[in-house]
């Protein structure tokens, strides 16, 4: 009953894993929640309650102790958007392997090719590669502040992030930002957002 009122909602699910899942999940978290109604998931052992989902838009979960079988977890959504940061390729293939057809996959650029095979709705990348789907260049890090292009479908935005940041940083900021866009909200609100 639970399930088909989830999908009748249309409650979307977004799943990370991966390398920094925990801290990835969390600013998907705080980026999103003043555009939509979003609940962050914990996982435990005994599972999730399933029936406080039907009151948001978004729920996010990270693979991270997460001993729900990833199957039963997606079978509940009508859409799944995984965000992978690649760390253990056949976890994250096993993964991908349960996904539908109407799900979303956001993948780092340097792992893309190892997920490539598996038909979606979208299959996206994010990255420092001119290739990534979300494009990141022009990079400068400096004490009190990391700024960026990042380029999508044809628009590049400047994107100001407070505070020196690493890499790995930006590529979760980048993340957070597809997953925003993936659920419609407006590009530059979003980045406006990460600036303030």
């Amino acid at each position: 009953m639970i399930k088909s009122i989830l999908k009748w909602k249309g409650v979307k699910l977004v799943f990370v894993t991966g390398k920094n899942s925990t801290e990835t999940a969390d600013f998907i978290f705080d980026l999103i929640q003043d555009f939509l109604k979003v609940k962050r998931v914990e996982p435990t052992d005994r599972g999730m309650n399933r029936l406080l989902f039907i009151f948001y838009d978004v729920i996010i979960v990270t693979r991270e102790g997460n001993n729900q079988k990833t199957e039963d977890l997606f079978s509940n959504f009508r859409e799944v958007i995984t965000v992978v940061n690649s760390e253990n390729i056949t976890d994250e293939k096993e993964v991908i392997q349960t996904m539908k057809k109407s799900d979303t996959l956001l993948v780092d650029f340097e792992s893309k090719e190892k997920f490539s095979g598996k038909r979606m709705k979208y299959f996206l990348s994010f990255g420092f590669d001119s290739e990534a789907d979300f494009n990141i260049s022009d990079m400068n890090i400096h004490d009190k502040k990391t700024n960026f292009k990042l380029n999508y479908d044809g628009s590049s935005v400047p994107v100001w992030i407070p505070g020196k940041k690493t890499e790995d940083d930006v590529l979760q900021v980048v993340a957070s930002l597809g997953v925003g866009v993936l659920l419609n909200i407006n590009f530059v609100s979003l980045t406006q957002k990460i600036k303030n």
